[in-house]
């Protein structure tokens, strides 16, 4: 008997109803702690969110979507190294947070290393099986930033 087509199809459904995890505005993670940061980040309340994410990490030094908001924290108030340096820390703890790589890929299009953020894109591609809107954020930014550069030079 050939089980090739059905554990194909197993599979498939299996990693197409996985659920799918990203930092962005109103749904910053799962935890108690990150949804009252995300209420300060949806407010533009970076450094009382900033303050938060500091403690959170004091207490669980392995937590990638505080990292990220700590880079996106940072990254808005324009502190670019620093966003740069949490932004990294998120993927050294999970080298596939797709948030982190789509908002590291925002803070080279920002201070002008487009070519890493192309970098970053080719990663959220690999990342991404059938595409995620991380994916398609980052290239939108992309493509509007290469417009502009294309416009200047005109």
């Amino acid at each position: 008997m050939n089980y090739t087509k059905p554990l194909i199809c197993a599979l498939l459904v299996s990693a197409l109803s996985a659920p799918v995890y990203a930092a962005k505005p109103s749904s910053w993670g799962e935890s108690d702690a990150l949804g009252g940061v995300s209420k300060k980040i949806d407010a533009q309340q970076y450094d009382a969110a900033i303050l938060d994410l500091e403690k959170i990490v004091a207490k669980d030094a392995d937590n990638a979507d505080a990292y990220n908001l700590l880079g996106f924290s940072n990254r808005k108030l324009k502190h670019y190294e620093v966003a740069e340096k949490y932004y990294l820390r998120a993927l050294t703890l999970n080298p596939k947070h797709k948030g982190a790589m789509e908002y590291l890929g925002e803070l080279y299009v920002e201070t002008n290393r487009l070519d890493q953020a192309r970098d970053m894109l080719t990663r959220l591609d690999e990342a991404c099986f059938f595409g995620c809107k991380e994916y398609r954020e980052l290239k939108a930014v992309i493509e509007q930033k290469e417009q502009k550069l294309e416009v200047s030079a005109n």
